[in-house]
């Protein structure tokens, strides 16, 4: 009579637990992760930003975090920028300019600015009907 060890055990659908040996270098700041047997099936690949967490017993997780856009409303495009407007009710604007346009820098920003001022007062997209 054989007995087989099961490396990975299949909680439920989406989670797997395995016995392994986890090595948490600080100066990296890297986890790596070795099964003490070998995996039968390869288990689905995990990517992404996340945050992980090594707790006082051992353990570590490891959550993905989602990527949260801004989701801006374009207020005004200009030559060397733009201005949004963002769903949490700030808004910002964006300027660049080549390094080579480094002398005129002042006149660039003070006409993008203007720019980008009189198309608030026109827009619906400000507090109060347009004007800050």
């Amino acid at each position: 009579m054989s007995t087989k060890k099961k490396t990975a055990k299949v909680m439920d659908e989406n989670t797997v637990s395995l016995s392994s040996i986890s090595i948490f270098d600080l100066e990296e700041k890297s986890v790596i992760v070795t099964p003490q047997e070998k995996m039968h099936k390869p288990l689905p690949k995990v990517s992404g930003m996340g945050r992980g967490e090594w707790l006082a017993d051992g353990t570590f997780t490891w959550m993905k975090c989602g990527w949260q856009r801004t989701h801006s409303i374009l207020i005004k495009k200009t030559n060397h920028g733009k201005l949004v407007r963002t769903k949490d009710g700030y808004l910002r604007a964006y300027l660049g300019t080549k390094i080579s346009d480094g002398e005129d820098f002042k006149k660039i920003l003070a006409e993008e600015v203007k720019e980008m001022i009189n198309s608030l007062n026109n827009s619906p997209l400000t507090p109060e009907g347009g004007t800050l």
